[in-house]
């Protein structure tokens, strides 16, 4: 798969799924772990006044308008038109922009963090690198990258989602050593990492990483 295949691919399946998507996510954060919030938090603190913030596949914009709340200069970026203008509609305050996460609309050493929220199991293992490779070229010197998402050893392509609905989008889940080992080819240093719920159904990962002064 190209990274047009997928980029594209992605793009109109989430068009597709928008609404009902916002409507998971919706009902998804009212059961999120504690340590999920504090990982946000901790994002938050790092980052606040420091600079300008992205939420690098932002989708409805939810957790974008948590850390807007939490004082951060941040704005999101997601390839759904769709799901940009659910978020736009939400939260007219903040900067939402159509864009992918392989192409970030910021200049190199810009942003002071970068959160990239549940996405980068769409992203092929070929690709991998080449994206954590560019928020380690976007962020300034100190910047905080927050990474979190599907834990496990598997790929396949997802379907149909959110409502019985088409989709087509990679879904690759990573063990936390391989999401680790590919941040530090890229010259991060991990602050903290961690596994939530491992023995549940849907296993999920965290890492919290910087970019060196």
């Amino acid at each position: 798969m190209t990274d047009i295949d997928w980029i594209e691919s992605t793009r109109s399946s989430y068009d597709t799924v928008a609404d009902s998507y916002t409507d998971f996510v919706d009902a998804a954060i009212g059961h999120w772990d504690p340590f999920v919030w504090a990982f946000l938090d901790a994002f938050a603190a790092l980052s606040k006044a420091k600079g300008p913030v992205l939420d690098a596949g932002c989708g409805p914009g939810r957790v974008t308008a948590h850390l807007k709340d939490k004082g951060l200069d941040i704005s999101g970026i997601d390839l759904s038109p769709r799901l940009i203008e659910i978020a736009r509609t939400h939260r007219p305050d903040i900067d939402f922009t159509v864009g992918s996460i392989t192409q970030l609309p910021v200049d190199a050493a810009h942003l002071a963090g970068i959160i990239c929220w549940w996405v980068l199991h769409h992203v092929p293992d070929d690709s991998i690198g080449a994206v954590i490779g560019q928020f380690f070229e976007k962020l300034q010197p100190g910047g905080v990258l927050l990474l979190g998402g599907h834990l496990g050893s598997s790929t396949h392509t997802k379907t149909e989602g959110y409502g019985g609905h088409p989709m087509n989008v990679h879904m690759a889940k990573r063990p936390l050593e391989d999401v680790a080992e590919t941040l530090e080819e890229n010259d991060f240093v991990i602050d903290l990492q961690a596994t939530l719920d491992p023995r549940s159904t849907a296993p999920s990962l965290v890492v919290l990483a910087h970019k060196p002064m």
